[in-house]
Order: C-alpha cells, then sequence, then structure tokens
C-alpha cells in the first residue's frame, strides 16, 4: 500500500508538535544555531508549497481562486519575506558552531523533510509548462485543482506556518538574552508568518463542510504506468483483488497521461483501438461470469451476506443486467471497427494493451480454478465453485470493489479512445494515412455516405459503452457497500468517493451535448456552382432576366442532394441517459 499525502502531513505535524515541547525556555540549550538553520528549511519548504498552490492549472482557475482568497500574493508575500528573514539569520550565524545532536533543529528538519516529500507527491500529478501553468498529468489532478481540497492545502499551509512561528518565539527570548545580533531578523521573521491567520478563518470553514482536508489526505503518488505481470505463484482471493485495482489504476493513469497522448504510434493507434475494445469484451465476459458466482455465493450465504442481504441479491442481479449490455457493448465497438477497417495494418501491441491482458489474467484467476491460468489453451481450467470464488461476505465486497475500479478505468479509456477517434476522423488524417481503400473512397467527387455512417456507428458505439461502464460501476459500488457491515462501511465510502471526485463528469457531459450538434459532411448540402453563361436575346413572353417564374438564375448555386440512401445509419438518441 503506497503512503499517501495525509501520511506526510500527519508525520509533519507530530515533528511540530515534538519541536513546540522542545522550544519551552528551560530545554532549550546552545546558540541554537543548529535549530535556526532547520526552521530556514522548513520556510523554505512551506514557501514552495504555497507556490504550488499559486501556479493555476488555466486563468479561468486562477482568477476563482484570487477570487476566493486562494494564492493571495500579499499572502506568498509574507511567507517569502519570511524565508529570507532566516536565510539572512542563517548567513550571520555561519560563524558559530551548530550544536550537534540537537533534538530541537532535529524535529524541525525532519518536518521539512515530510512537508517536502508531500510537495514531491504532488508534484508527480502535475508537469510545468514553459509559461508556469501547471499541466495535469493524472485524474488525480482534477481533485486536487477542486477548490475545498485547495481551500485544505492553504490550511495545512498555514498552520505550519503558525506552528514554525511560535516554535521561534519560543526559542527568541534565549536568543535575546544572550544578546545575539540574530535576534532582530528572526523576530522580523516571526511577524511576517504571523500575517497568515487572516485567511484561516474562511479556510477552515469551507474545508470542513466540504471535506476537503479528508480528500487531500488520501492523495498518493502518482501510479506507475509501467506493467506488472502477474506471479507465477497461487494469490488467495484479496491479493487478487488489491493486484487487480493496481493494475486499472497503472492504466488508468497512462491514459489521463497527456505526455502519454502525444505519442502518436501508441494511442492514435486504429488497431490498438480495435484491440482495446477486444480486450474490454473480455473483461466484461469475464465480470459477467464473477456476478454469476457472487449471486450464488450470497444466496448460499443467506442471512449471513452483509449487513442487507436481499438488498445485497437485488444490487448483485442489477450488476449482472448491466454487465450483460456491457458485454455487448464492447462487441459493438469491436464490430463496429472491423467494418470500417478491414485493410488497416496490423501493429504491434501497445502498453496499454499489455495493461488490459493483465487484467484479464488476474481475473480470470478469481473465477477459474487454476491459480496459473491465461488465454492461453494450455491453461483453460473449469469455472470454480462459488464458495471458493467469494468464501466470506467481506471477499464478495472486495470483488465488487476491484470490478469498480476496473469499470471505472475502463469507461476513462473508452473516453479517451472516443476523444481520438472523433478527432481523427472529423480529420480524416489518419484514415487516409492507415487506410488506401479508405483514402481513394474519400477522394471520389460525390461523398461516400457508407463511410460516414460506419464513423458515425463507431463513435455512437463508444457512447454507449461509456454509459453502461458507468452505470455497471456505480452498481458494483453499491454492492460493495451492501456486503460490507455497516461499522466497516466507512473503508469503501472513502475510495468511491475519490473516484467520483477524480472523474471530470462535466467534460463527459459536454462530449455527449457536442455529439449531437455535430454535422458530417454528407449531412451537409454541397454547393456545386455552374458556369455563367450569357443569356439569349429577349424574346416576347419571356422576361428580359432571363428567369422564369419559379425557376433559378443562370450562375447561382444549385444545393447537391444527397442519394436517397443518403441518412445517418444510427439514431440521434440522447446518449446522456445512463450517464
Amino acid at each position: 500500500m503506497n503512503a499517501t499525502l495525509g501520511d506526510f502531513f500527519a508525520a509533519a505535524q507530530q515533528h511540530m508538535t515534538a519541536a513546540s515541547y522542545l522550544s519551552q525556555q528551560h530545554l532549550v540549550t546552545g546558540p541554537v544555531v543548529a535549530a535556526i538553520g532547520a526552521a530556514r528549511q522548513l520556510s523554505s519548504i512551506t514557501t514552495q508549497l504555497w507556490e504550488f498552490l499559486a501556479a493555476p492549472a488555466s486563468s479561468a482557475q486562477a482568477r476563482k481562486r484570487l477570487f476566493l482568497g486562494l494564492a493571495d500574493p500579499s499572502t506568498v508575500g509574507h511567507l517569502r519575506a519570511a524565508d529570507d528573514l532566516l536565510r539572512q539569520s542563517v548567513e550571520q550565524m555561519q560563524h558559530r558552531t551548530a550544536e550537534r545532536d540537537d533534538p530541537l533543529a532535529a524535529h524541525l528538519a525532519a518536518a521539512a523533510q515530510m512537508l517536502g516529500i508531500g510537495l514531491d507527491l504532488l508534484r508527480t500529478h502535475y508537469s510545468i509548462d514553459a509559461d508556469g501553468t501547471r499541466i495535469a498529468r493524472s485524474d488525480w489532478a482534477h481533485a486536487i485543482d477542486s477548490l475545498e481540497v485547495q481551500h485544505a492545502l492553504l490550511h495545512e499551509i498555514t498552520v505550519h506556518g503558525l506552528h514554525l512561528a511560535d516554535v521561534l518565539a519560543r526559542i527568541l527570548p534565549d536568543m535575546k538574552r544572550r544578546r545575539l545580533p540574530e535576534a532582530a531578523t528572526v523576530q522580523a521573521a516571526i511577524d511576517q508568518l504571523r500575517y497568515l491567520p487572516d485567511a484561516l478563518p474562511m479556510v477552515t470553514a469551507v474545508q470542513h463542510r466540504a471535506g476537503g482536508h479528508a480528500l487531500l489526505s488520501t492523495v498518493p503518488p502518482r501510479p506507475s504506468t509501467a506493467p506488472v505481470h502477474p506471479p507465477e505463484q497461487a494469490q488467495g482471493p484479496e491479493q487478487l483483488c488489491q493486484d487487480i485495482i493496481d493494475n486499472a489504476e497503472s492504466l488508468r493513469a497512462l491514459y489521463t497521461d497527456p505526455l502519454y497522448d502525444s505519442d502518436d504510434r501508441d494511442v492514435l493507434d486504429i488497431r490498438q483501438w480495435q484491440r482495446i475494445a477486444t480486450g474490454g469484451a473480455i473483461l466484461s465476459h469475464t465480470q459477467l461470469q464473477l456476478c454469476q458466482a457472487l449471486i450464488t455465493r450470497a444466496l448460499r450465504l443467506g442471512a449471513r451476506a452483509g449487513g442487507h442481504p436481499q438488498q445485497l441479491r437485488a444490487a448483485l442481479a442489477d450488476v449482472h443486467r448491466i454487465s450483460e449490455r456491457s458485454v455487448l457493448a464492447w462487441r459493438s465497438v469491436s464490430r463496429a471497427w472491423t467494418d470500417l477497417l478491414t485493410d488497416v495494418p496490423i501493429t504491434a501491441r501497445s502498453i496499454a494493451e499489455t495493461h488490459v491482458e493483465h487484467l484479464v489474467i488476474r481475473m480470470g484467476r478469481l473465477l477459474y480454478a487454476n491459480p496459473r491460468w491465461t488465454p492461453a489453451r494450455q491453461d483453460s481450467a473449469p469455472v470454480k465453485d462459488p464458495a471458493d470464488v467469494a468464501p466470506t461476505t467481506e471477499t464478495i465486497a472486495a470483488i465488487s470493489m476491484a470490478m469498480y475500479h476496473v469499470n471505472e478505468c475502463m469507461a476513462v479509456v473508452a473516453r479517451t479512445n472516443l476523444e481520438h477517434a472523433n478527432d481523427v476522423m472529423r480529420a480524416h488524417d489518419m484514415l487516409l494515412l492507415r487506410s488506401p481503400r479508405i483514402a481513394k473512397r474519400l477522394h471520389r467527387t460525390a461523398p461516400v455516405t457508407s463511410v460516414y455512417r460506419q464513423a458515425r456507428t463507431v463513435l455512437a458505439c463508444y457512447r454507449s459503452l461509456i454509459s453502461e461502464a458507468m452505470a455497471s460501476s456505480s452498481a458494483f459500488g453499491q454492492a460493495a457497500l451492501l456486503a460490507t457491515p455497516p461499522e466497516h462501511r466507512s473503508e469503501f465510502v472513502g475510495p468511491i468517493m475519490d473516484l467520483q471526485r477524480r472523474s471530470d463528469r462535466r467534460g463527459l457531459a459536454r462530449m455527449f451535448d457536442d455529439a449531437d450538434e455535430q454535422q458530417w459532411p454528407d449531412q451537409q448540402p454541397a454547393s456545386i456552382t455552374r458556369a455563367p453563361q450569357r443569356s439569349p436575346a429577349p424574346r416576347s413572353g419571356i422576361p428580359a432576366s432571363g428567369v422564369t417564374d419559379g425557376a433559378q438564375p443562370a450562375g447561382t448555386a444549385v444545393p447537391y442532394e444527397p442519394p436517397d440512401d443518403d441518412g445517418p445509419a444510427v439514431d440521434r438518441t440522447n446518449w446522456r441517459t445512463g450517464l
């Protein structure tokens, strides 16, 4: 289990509590040279945290933060001023001998180290552009950039700054008693740090109401995107579920990284989209069989199946029905790609496909009676007995939670592939590059409507797939909660809420809305302009303008009328249903 940002903030708080105790006057010994140096390290890290908060992800977010009091330039100025003053104090004390094994300095330095690790953890989810704008590299950035989490981060920075001011204020009398010339500089730094509480009352009220601090404490490092092959040794259901969650998180991190998106050979690989859809269909089919096993196991457990047995069985039945639709949706996407791209060359397997293959193996080992199961024929095995799939209700909850992560991940994969496929099909650049047959057909004088209809079918299947994946994840989340006793239900509520906050639901809704407004070339009237002709001499009974009643003037544009069979093959339904 990876350490989270909350673990490092909590460790820093413990060191600051110990430093506050050791900074009492009767415990301070020596010229406190080492303590001032460690205090300067802490002020430097606190300033960097605030500068990270001040770096906007967009101009609109920068205005919103400034309006709500976040990243106030004057407050940043106080932190920088305090850091500069403590740096001057350290430079003035360079000729003095620092104490060895000073516990006060050790705790201040440890607090600075913990905050520095927390800052590095936050930076793993971003890259910094040339103009200083933060660019998200994972979907955790959506949660970190939310206003409630930004308020919580501001609260943490303010609290540590005030604790540092209290520690310095407690060792200041000893510095004055020793007539140290650096005492005046330290006093000025304390005054600057004590300006921080001005924003604290508003921040405290907002972050406690929105739960931003709880979400901030659960932020992990950005998951590694390197595939981890399933081990050869046998694993229990709980370990398999945890590996499935880690596998899904790695794949999700891969697809939410814009640096990975920039690799045309991998993400913009049409064959990869088709193979990913085939892998998604296999995952959904395995998930469907797992649902059947969980339903049978819940029936056998009877009243022992979680805190709400009847509701759990009903929830699992809903999951089974939704999983059936999800299997059909993935198969529809794969079949639609096959119909459209019959002559696209085969390409090498990508990292994303390796992740999907590992998910297939791990989910298969949950289901089949072979601890070393793989899709290869020689590793095939019968389905486990439901009692072996889920020995207890806790295992039912763990499997449901793992499937929740898988469906959320595959919804992100499908959405990313939909975005790229939509852009590619509208521009025709990848189709022209990868498919000579389609290139030839698109270069004909009149539009070939079957190509556009097939393209619209692919996109429509993707949108239907995303709706089913999101519905499936919601149903699995409910099943996980119902299979858990009420006293332990909070263990699953947090991860479910975190995944929901990480998802860009508004962006997904905009994508579905924009789909209803797209106009394809075969849906737009083409204009064919005739060469102007000289009008004949006027004759009696014919207007001099050369225009008869109800006729078009010579030389005007005549709209192109598509053939009778030229219509969209996919009904323009409201794809938002099911979101």
